[in-house]
C-alpha cells in the first residue's frame, strides 16, 4: 500500500514538472551556437575559416628587395586547391622586375598589400630598336621597333590591392630605331653618300634594358650612333643620326626610351634625296595587367602606366 502511494505521488510530481516546463518554454529565448560550432556538413571543423570549404589560408611577407619576377604561387609552394592569399611588402621593399599572382586555383581570394612607405613594384624596361642599315647600293635594311615595357603586376584571378603609400609602375618602352639617308650626285647616289640610322634608347627599368644598335653600313658611308641603355634612374636616350659624307643628307636619330609607364619615342626619319622613316617605340608597360579579372583598389596610391 505504501509503495503504490509513493508511485502515485511520483507520477503526479512528474506531470506537474512537465506542465511547468512546457509553460516556461513559451517565454525562453532559444540559445543558438555560432555557425562554426554547429554540427552540420561534417561538424564544427567544416565551418572554421581556412579549413571550411576546403580553403587554405596563405600569408606571404616579403621583407627584402626582389631582383627577379616575384611569383606568389611559386613562393607559396605551388599549393593545390582553393586558397585565401595575403601578400604584404615590408616598408621600403622593392620588387624590381614585377609581380605575378601565379597559378592559384580558380575561386581563390587574393590581397596584395603594397601600402607601406617606400614600397614599390616595377615592370621591366623594353630594349631600343636598331637603326636602319645599308647593305648594298640598292639594299636598305629598315629600322626596327623598340620593345614594349613590362607590366608591374599581372593578375591571374580577382585581386584586391592596398597601395596607400606605395608605388606601382610599368616599365618604359624602348625607343624606335632611326631611319637611313642618302644624297644624290648627278641623279644617283654612291657609297660615299649614305648614312645609317641611330639606335633607340632602352626603356626605364631595373633590368637595364639595352639600347638599340646603330644601323650597319656595308658601304663607305657614315654609321649612326647606338642608343644608350635604360636603368632604374632613367630611360636611355636614342643614338644620333649622322651626315652623309659632304652632301645634304642626314640619317635619323633613334627614339628615346620611355620613363616609368611610358612608351618609347619614335625613331627619326632620315632626310635627303633617298631616305626612309624611323620605326615606332615600344608600348608603355602596364601598371596592372588585369587579364579581364576583377580588380579592387583598397587604396590606389601612386601608379604609372595603363591599367588594362
Amino acid at each position: 500500500m505504501k509503495l503504490a502511494r509513493l508511485l502515485e505521488l511520483a507520477a503526479k510530481a512528474l506531470a506537474a514538472f512537465v506542465a511547468h516546463e512546457r509553460a516556461a518554454a513559451r517565454y525562453r529565448t532559444p540559445v543558438r551556437l555560432p555557425p562554426r560550432f554547429r554540427r552540420k556538413n561534417g561538424g564544427w571543423l567544416a565551418h572554421r575559416p581556412g579549413l571550411s570549404r576546403g580553403r587554405t589560408p596563405i600569408t606571404l611577407n616579403i621583407a627584402v628587395n626582389q631582383a627577379a619576377l616575384y611569383n606568389a604561387f611559386t613562393a607559396a609552394g605551388s599549393p593545390a586547391g582553393l586558397c585565401d592569399v595575403v601578400v604584404t611588402l615590408a616598408t621600403g621593399v622593392i620588387l624590381q622586375q614585377g609581380f605575378t599572382m601565379g597559378a592559384f586555383a580558380t575561386g581563390s581570394s587574393f590581397r596584395l598589400n603594397c601600402g607601406a612607405a617606400g614600397c614599390a613594384i616595377y615592370g621591366v624596361g623594353g630594349s631600343g630598336g636598331g637603326g636602319a642599315s645599308f647593305f648594298t647600293s640598292s639594299s636598305v635594311g629598315g629600322a626596327t621597333v623598340g620593345s614594349d615595357g613590362g607590366p608591374a603586376i599581372v593578375m591571374t584571378g580577382p585581386l584586391s590591392i592596398d597601395n596607400t603609400s606605395g608605388s606601382i609602375n610599368g616599365g618604359g618602352g624602348g625607343g624606335g630605331g632611326g631611319g637611313p639617308a642618302a644624297s644624290a650626285s648627278s641623279g644617283s647616289w654612291n657609297a660615299f653618300h649614305t648614312a645609317t640610322g641611330g639606335g633607340g634608347g632602352g626603356g626605364r627599368g631595373y633590368n637595364n634594358a639595352g639600347g638599340g644598335n646603330a644601323g650597319s653600313n656595308a658601304l663607305a658611308g657614315a654609321a649612326g650612333v647606338a642608343g644608350s641603355a635604360g636603368s632604374s634612374a632613367g630611360a636611355g636616350p636614342g643614338g644620333g643620326g649622322v651626315l652623309a659624307f659632304s652632301f645634304a643628307a642626314h640619317s635619323g636619330a633613334g627614339g628615346d626610351g620611355g620613363g616609368w609607364g611610358a612608351a618609347g619615342a619614335v625613331g627619326v626619319s632620315g632626310t635627303g634625296t633617298f631616305n626612309a622613316p624611323g620605326n615606332s617605340g615600344g608600348a608603355a608597360g602596364n601598371a596592372v595587367t588585369t587579364n579581364g579579372f576583377a580588380l579592387t583598389w583598397i587604396a590606389m596610391g601612386t601608379t604609372s602606366g595603363p591599367i588594362v
